[in-house]
């Protein structure tokens, strides 16, 4: 609405763009820890209300990949004791975490805002590691499952995508 208010008429959404360093352009940095086959970037954002139902869907989705012996861990900070946390990184830095692990998986706070994806999906995409996202409405219209992302709407196709056809190449 801001943009279609300032004259922009055509416009229907505007999303978060990249920098240069976010497609690893830039010095090469390497992780000082093990990147594990499946890799969540992010911080633990659990005593804000307003992420509350994306921050759960985070952390039974580790939850449920790790009881099915899946190598996943996670690149932050601030995470309940059972979750896997290998390292921190900055956002910038992530690219290079991404493309040494086999699989990315992005999920955003909110899940129900159409079009709506972070520059976690973007990045991870950008590092050329087959990403798997939960998806948002309308993420088809940005991009093409199977091409562009995995796209998983119930922890049972996540899972599916998550060890078949990626992990256990």
């Amino acid at each position: 609405p801001l943009y279609k208010a300032t004259g922009a008429k055509r416009v229907e959404y505007v999303q978060i763009g990249l920098d240069p360093e976010d497609l690893g352009d830039g010095p090469e940095w390497e992780p000082p820890f093990r990147v594990p086959d499946v890799v969540f970037c992010g911080g633990y954002y659990g005593h804000v209300e307003e992420f509350a139902e994306g921050t759960k869907e985070r952390i039974s989705t580790i939850r449920r990949l790790t009881s099915e012996g899946v190598d996943i861990g996670v690149v932050g900070s601030g995470w309940p004791s059972d979750i896997t946390v290998v390292g921190t990184c900055t956002t910038k830095q992530s690219h290079h975490v991404y493309k040494r692990a086999k699989v990315a998986l992005a999920i955003n706070h909110f899940n129900d805002i159409e079009r709506y994806y972070s520059d976690r999906l973007l990045i991870a995409m950008a590092s050329g590691t087959p990403t798997v996202a939960r998806y948002v409405p309308g993420l088809e219209q940005e991009f093409l499952h199977r091409e562009h992302c995995l796209m998983w709407e119930t922890q049972d196709e996540m899972a599916f995508l998550g060890i078949c056809p990626v992990c256990k190449e």
